[in-house]
């Protein structure tokens, strides 16, 4: 079995979620009470020495530091990793460059924001880091003018790390309209839909009061985003048009009422993208009834069994 020891609030364990869950490992996540010193145990130093997260176990295989991590994931799937030599050294130096001038940078920053107590954050360091940060979201932005991915014409480990703390909701001073190609960036298809995956899964688990990655605060915190998210979204609307009138409906039966065959945008691409909601929706279920912000619709998703099985016919 895979284990990633990880925590929700950590970017660099978010870096290697998103690897495997894009990569279709079957992982399952273990919490890491970083904030009560968990990290600092020595159980949980005895698994990594230096004592940080992500870890990744893997039978006998132990990989700690995200960057790590991703690239082993990438060796064992064969996934997530250009062909060429030159490619995957680009691939390379966007990792190295990512972890010293972006992650490591909005990681402090959004920490010293965020999690430590007002009266602790020290305005001048926070206001010297958003500074650096701004002149590297200048260099990620005009690397991706017309460009869909950090490298070659495919999403590879340099996406799914430079795009780790990009995802977070918490201000640390970046605001994706100030760079839209990042902003675009961060919408394609399989780096959205993964996130959304694991957020969902962590807000469902905070309804069902079942265990999971994160905190209680943290998946507290995601469900409310989630459901702001839909909220926001017009194309709930076409979802609740479509299926709003109906007591139950399977999976499929979704699909083919939101998708009819002869529906003129047919395409295969945005078919999965919109399918992804309708399993996102599912996923946001509690007790069967579908809830997004403040509307409310009695549908009831049955056989949840089938989402795995259904979404493994496209490609998130």
């Amino acid at each position: 079995m895979t284990k990633l020891y990880c925590f929700g609030e950590s970017g660099n364990a978010y870096k290697a979620a998103l690897t495997l869950t894009l990569a279709e490992v079957d992982w399952t996540p273990v919490h890491v009470d970083f904030f009560n010193g968990g990290s600092r145990t020595p159980e949980f130093r005895a698994i990594n020495p230096m004592g940080e997260v992500p870890v990744l176990l893997d039978g006998d295989q132990t990989i700690t530091q995200s960057g790590a991590i991703q690239t082993y994931v990438t060796e064992k799937t064969g996934k997530l990793m250009p062909a060429s030599s030159e490619d995957k050294r680009e691939v390379l130096r966007w990792l190295l460059w990512d972890n010293h001038k972006l992650s490591g940078q909005a990681g402090m920053t959004r920490f010293l924001m965020n999690f430590l107590p007002p009266e602790k954050r020290p305005q001048e360091v926070i206001g010297f880091m958003q500074g650096r940060l701004k002149a590297t979201y200048d260099v990620l932005n005009d690397h991706l003018e017309g460009r869909d991915w950090i490298v070659g014409d495919q999403i590879t480990i340099a996406d799914t790390a430079c795009c780790g703390y990009l995802f977070y909701e918490e201000p640390f001073g970046f605001d994706r309209a100030e760079w839209p190609n990042i902003d675009a960036w961060l919408h394609l298809n399989g780096l959205a839909a993964a996130r959304d995956q694991l957020w969902a899964a962590a807000a469902h688990a905070y309804r069902a009061n079942e265990p999971y990655w994160l905190t209680d605060e943290a998946a507290f915190i995601a469900a409310r985003q989630a459901s702001a998210r839909l909220e926001q979204d017009p194309w709930v609307e076409i979802v609740l048009e479509k299926l709003g009138h109906l007591s139950e409906v399977t999976i499929k039966e979704a699909y083919e009422l939101c998708f009819p065959v002869n529906d003129p945008e047919g395409l295969t691409q945005l078919k999965a993208r919109r399918m992804s909601k309708v399993l996102t929706l599912a996923n946001w279920c509690k007790d069967g009834k579908f809830h997004a912000g403040s509307r409310r619709n009695q549908i009831r998703f049955v056989n949840q069994n089938e989402l795995k099985e259904f979404s493994e016919e496209f490609e998130f």
